[in-house]
């Protein structure tokens, strides 16, 4: 199975809530099964194509805009000034986040709320502490392996149930 994560997704979770995500372009695929990573930020789907027959999975994360992007970047680049991410446990980095997060907010002058603020720290956190783009496949309880060769190739998945 192969996913490629650098892809424009076909979902888009318009809210915090999985009930409302909207499901865009999947008239054409059966859904295998959709499981929730972390609750209220990050799902995989694995479908099959009707017309090729191939089975992907599909990281599915929360929709962020230019804005939100523009602030993403800044907290991550000034976290990682501020403190020393790498080479830390994850349990360390976990801890040194926490304690930094508010700190770079109210240095930076950043008021976070609501499911932006929540979506704004869930990115900022996923590429400090967790696997940046790859986290949730990292954290998906289905995926046994994980294989990518270069950045202009897929990423190889192999998932328990569906191969």
């Amino acid at each position: 199975m192969q996913l490629n994560p650098f892809k424009k997704k076909e979902r888009v979770i318009t809210t915090l809530d999985k009930t409302q995500i909207q499901l865009n372009g999947s008239s054409g695929s059966d859904d295998l099964a959709f499981e929730e990573i972390e609750p209220g930020m990050v799902y995989s789907r694995v479908y099959q194509n009707r017309d090729t027959g191939e089975i992907n999975l599909e990281l599915i994360e929360p929709f962020v805009d230019n804005e939100e992007k523009e602030i993403i970047e800044k907290l991550k680049n000034y976290l990682i000034n501020l403190a020393a991410f790498n080479g830390q446990t994850t349990t360390d980095r976990k801890k040194d986040f926490e304690r930094y997060f508010p700190v770079a907010l109210e240095d930076m002058d950043i008021q976070l709320g609501g499911n932006s603020g929540a979506v704004i720290k869930y990115y900022v956190e996923r590429d400090i502490v967790g696997y940046g783009r790859i986290d949730g496949l990292m954290r998906d309880p289905n995926v046994e392996d994980i294989s990518c060769d270069s950045s202009t190739v897929p990423v190889f998945v192999f998932h328990r149930d569906h191969g």
